[in-house]
């Protein structure tokens, strides 16, 4: 991951090298590369993300012992943007928004900034987006749900595991889909609900 994270940031704006160096974070030297590497990322995995650039900071090769919860959010934010901004189109995303995660990381609230941005009109990375999953034992993102029904119609699989309830803004995304396959709906074992019917019957109406 050390290696991966040193040449996404390789590939960086020289803008947002300066603004990474302003906040102490080192720029690592990296060969010329022989590809536009972000240009073939397919999946955004908010996780994966969140854990691999804290690697990147407690690497022994980084040479720094500690690091800011705000170099933290830094790096992510302009990492995750770059990503985003120069894949052709992301086929898969995947948020967790858990309790562990809120506390060590925000790559929730990054991405939802992030699209926010995205006009509803303009054709973006998640325009072709086909499977979105969704983990979190915390109440759900309205907003992350309610952008991303205005931003993209084309998802063909989704997966829930959920803090409670379906909310309005889920089944807003669920309705916005006109391809819709596969639905999946988990909920945290804390609470003693097993099925959602107003998902289901929206899942239903949608296959007929």
């Amino acid at each position: 991951m050390f290696s991966l994270i040193n040449t996404f940031i390789s590939t960086l704006s020289q803008e947002s090298k300066n603004t990474l160096i302003t906040h102490e974070i080192k720029i690592p030297e990296v060969a010329n590369l022989t590809f536009d590497y972000p240009s073939f990322l397919r999946v955004i995995d908010m996780l994966c993300i969140d854990l691999a650039v804290k690697d990147w900071f407690a690497h022994p090769n980084y040479g720094k012992i500690s690091y800011t919860s705000t170099q933290i959010k830094l790096l992510l934010s302009i990492l995750t943007t770059h990503l985003l901004h120069n894949s052709s189109f992301i086929d898969t995303l995947k948020i967790s928004h858990t309790t562990i995660i809120k506390t060590t990381g925000t790559t929730s609230d990054i991405i939802l900034d992030i699209i926010h941005q995205i006009p509803k009109t303009t054709k973006n990375c998640f325009s072709n987006l086909k499977e979105f999953q969704y983990n979190s034992d915390t109440p759900i993102m309205e907003d992350l749900f309610l952008k991303l029904s205005q931003i993209t119609i084309s998802i063909e699989r989704i997966c829930f595991t959920i803090y409670k309830n379906m909310t309005n803004s889920a089944l807003t995304l669920l309705k916005s889909q006109r391809n819709l396959k596969e639905l999946t709906i988990q909920y945290h074992i804390m609470y003693d609900i097993l099925i959602d019917q107003k998902a289901v019957s929206t899942f239903l109406d949608k296959s007929n």
